[in-house]
């Protein structure tokens, strides 16, 4: 969940795309994904309180 003080940061971009139904109807389903630039300051989010990713923590082992 990407809290509203991040939202405008341009960290998510969301599509929208038609899916069929079985019953051949369409609905629309909102796909949310991450950019780079949001997977960078999600990082430095969690680096500022000292979590890291398990690939990093492997690392200093």
């Amino acid at each position: 969940m990407l809290y509203s003080k991040y939202q405008h940061n341009g960290w998510t971009h969301s599509d929208t795309t038609m899916v069929k139904r079985k019953d051949g109807t369409e609905k629309a389903v909102l796909n949310t994904k991450w950019t780079q630039k949001g997977r960078l300051g999600l990082y430095e989010v969690l680096k500022q309180h000292n979590i890291y990713p398990m690939i990093e923590q492997l690392m200093e082992v």
